[in-house]
């Protein structure tokens, strides 16, 4: 019995060329997830632009209120950071600049009465304030912490800061998921095969010429669609004899929540996010109102010394040294949050919390961390596999089998 060589090479072709379909339109799924991150094309038909980085603002809000609306309020946060951790930080940082501050505030608020105020008479002041500054510092930040749900909108800071770069929500994604991207891919590759030897004998028995090209649209297709549902299910863990199926991105919780708490807390949910969002965010002048309602006691209860200086500044100017004291504060206190080792330390602590919380969370909760990445124009993606594989398909059949049976 005479062997083709060749037609045995054509059907060994078969299911190499359907792993490959397989590979590549699941490679292709994934860039075009992420990538590029700004459209590149013809607007508004023909072009692309990355799935995440298109839609990175919703992709953002999605996050926040699938996911970190679940993991604490914005009262733990600030619990967990420490207020009085953020107390004695800031009086730390500004302590030794008093001199300097008060100089500022007095020279802004009347130059000629500070620069003709007696040495002695300054140094009092400077004592006073040395004194009583911990104590505006403790209550300040107590106040803030009393009302940070109505100082901040947690949705609004993150959003924010997220849209500051879409790559930073691309790499939130990519780092979190990392190892299910890969399984995708790769697993593109072995599901392609196990239906190429399906096709390879289908192909056999029927050698018609619509057959490859829509075993490969079915091949880019079901590969695609598959190994995107093996990432989130089964939700639950199921035994089936001696195996237990369960998502692999739900089997890997403990590792994911690591990566996924230390990235908001690195970049997105940090005490000097908190800080800015406080002093300069949409509802700064509520904080301003606090602080001001701070030093205005700790001025009026300063005694004969508020008095004198009542005096010399008059009326006008002293509400002027209020004034100029609550701002000067605020930027003060908002540039004692960049120092690195104080960012490290109430960074931590709130990983901690962050990590705890997301190892309670439910499956279905869970998966919300990344189904976004995937939800979003799904079936663009599972139809672009499709489209290649077919064109694979044409192309395997004209190129190995010369458009027609082997």
């Amino acid at each position: 019995m005479k062997v083709d060589a060749v037609a045995i090479l054509q059907y060994l072709s078969i299911p190499v060329i359907a792993g490959v379909v397989g590979w590549g339109t699941n490679l292709v799924a994934i860039k075009m997830t992420f990538w590029p991150v700004e459209f590149v094309g013809i607007r508004p038909i023909f072009g692309w632009q990355g799935i995440i980085p298109k839609k990175s603002e919703k992709m953002a809000r999605i996050t926040v209120d699938n996911s970190l609306s679940k993991l604490a309020s914005l009262t733990e946060i600030y619990q967990q950071v420490g207020p009085a951790e953020i107390a004695w930080h800031v009086c730390e940082v500004l302590e030794p600049r008093v001199e300097e501050y008060v100089d500022t505030i007095m020279l802004d608020t009347n130059r000629v009465v500070w620069e003709n105020l007696p040495p002695l008479m300054k140094r009092r002041i400077y004592r006073r304030i040395r004194r009583d500054m911990p104590q505006l510092v403790e209550k300040a930040v107590r106040n803030f912490g009393e009302h940070v749900d109505d100082l901040v909108d947690l949705e609004d800071m993150v959003i924010t800061e997220m849209g500051k770069d879409k790559r930073m929500v691309n790499m939130m994604f990519i780092e979190v998921g990392e190892p299910e991207f890969k399984f995708v891919i790769r697993s593109g590759f072995y599901f392609g095969v196990l239906f190429g030897l399906i096709q390879m004998a289908v192909w056999y028995l029927y050698p018609a010429a619509w057959l490859l090209p829509v075993f490969g649209f079915a091949v880019g297709w079901l590969t695609n669609w598959i190994a995107l549902n093996l990432i989130f299910r089964p939700l639950e863990p199921r035994k089936i004899g001696p195996f237990t199926l369960h998502g692999l991105f739900l089997a890997r919780q403990k590792q994911a929540a690591e990566t996924f708490s230390k990235l908001t807390t690195d970049k997105f949910i940090t005490v000097q996010n908190i800080a800015k969002a406080t002093f300069t965010g949409p509802h700064s002048d509520l904080a301003r109102l606090y602080l001001r309602k701070e030093v205005t006691e700790m001025i009026d209860n300063s005694g004969m010394l508020g008095v004198a200086v009542r005096v010399a500044v008059g009326p006008a100017g002293y509400a002027e040294l209020k004034k100029n004291t609550t701002r000067h504060f605020f930027e003060g206190a908002l540039r004692t949050f960049d120092d690195p080792s104080f960012k490290t330390a109430r960074r931590d602590a709130l990983q901690s919390l962050m990590r705890e919380r997301m190892m309670d969370l439910s499956s279905a909760e869970f998966q919300d961390l990344l189904r976004p990445a995937f939800q979003e124009d799904e079936w663009q993606l599972i139809l672009l596999g499709g489209v290649l594989g077919l064109g694979a398909g044409f192309l395997q059949l004209f190129l190995v089998f010369g458009g027609g049976a082997g």
